[in-house]
């Protein structure tokens, strides 16, 4: 038979077994909320990523947190999802100056070579120019095989989904 302070110490165990399987939900929930899993689809991002390879997005990453060298992933017009590196954060009053190098895994390619085309077809009104709110310009680590901010411009904060986090992302 129980005393009561058996019964007393069963009910305390079943309560933390239930407040730890309520912490375990809000847990898993809080990270499915916040995290979202991503497939490379292409070789723009070679030979630091490559197509198949399964990646973690941070879907809550503060816009004041992102960084030169970063993952993202976005979405563009149409709203497919891409990922690209950043290689230039503009300020929205469009004050900061492009680098005058861009490093990419492997290399190290002059800003103005790079964004030539893209400059020329602003220029001449064949590309609508950017508006305040488009300050992230992106770029694919295999430049030879990327649609990035080359072709489409910047992007704006809103349309970042995460920064994607994956074990060394080395620039060298």
């Amino acid at each position: 038979m129980n005393t009561p302070l058996e019964k007393r110490q069963t009910l305390m165990v079943r309560r933390v077994e239930w407040a730890f399987l309520g912490l375990f939900f809000l847990v898993a929930v809080g990270a499915y909320a916040t995290m979202q899993r991503v497939t490379v689809d292409g070789r723009s991002m070679e030979p630091t990523l490559h197509s198949g390879d399964a990646l973690i997005a941070w879907k809550l990453m503060p816009g004041d947190k992102l960084h030169v060298d970063d993952v993202i992933v976005f979405r563009d017009q149409n709203g497919a999802e891409l990922i690209k590196r950043i290689v230039f954060l503009q300020n929205p009053q469009g004050t900061l100056a492009p680098p005058t190098l861009v490093q990419i895994p492997g290399s190290v390619r002059p800003w103005k070579s790079l964004f030539l085309e893209y400059n020329q077809d602003v220029a001449k009104g064949r590309r609508p120019k950017p508006g305040p709110d488009d300050t992230i310009y992106v770029m694919g680590d295999n430049t030879d095989n990327s649609e990035d901010s080359r072709v489409f411009g910047p992007i704006s904060l809103k349309q970042v989904v995460g920064r994607v986090y994956v074990k060394d992302l080395p620039l060298q």
